[in-house]
């Protein structure tokens, strides 16, 4: 520290400007250094929200394709629960034709059962007198 004292006095003014130059050029620097160090911190938040977003835009993409994918398979189902009730609707019809026509051959059955007993009972009366 002496020694400092003793080249301002030899040097004077100009020494001390050199020192306060110094001193300054030293705060300066460290400055710099910090708001470098901000800077770096900045650009990793933007580069950080940056990937997030892409991220986030990937997920979402994701999240349009599922849901087209879940759209097209309830398209599907309710495809198939048409046809299957076309299908059942066609069954019934067809189940339904064939009863009717077995109704009509059971009624003609009876009908000729009928009229054979209608004959045979005739048959017979006329036997007995």
């Amino acid at each position: 520290m002496m020694e400092y004292v003793s080249a301002l006095e030899k040097g004077g003014i100009v020494t001390l400007l050199t020192f306060i130059s110094a001193g300054a050029f030293y705060v300066s620097y460290k400055l710099f250094e910090r708001v470098d160090r901000t800077q770096n911190i900045f650009t990793e938040i933007k580069h950080s929200q940056k990937r997030n977003n892409e991220i986030q835009g990937n997920i979402l993409k994701e999240m349009q394709i599922n849901n087209k994918i879940s759209e097209s398979q309830l398209e599907n189902s309710r495809q198939q629960l048409e046809s299957s009730n076309k299908l059942i609707d066609l069954h019934s019809k067809i189940i339904g034709s064939k009863l009717d026509d077995l109704n009509k051959n059971i009624d003609e059955l009876k009908y000729e059962i009928r009229h054979y007993e209608n004959k045979e009972l005739r048959k017979m009366a006329r036997e007995k007198v």
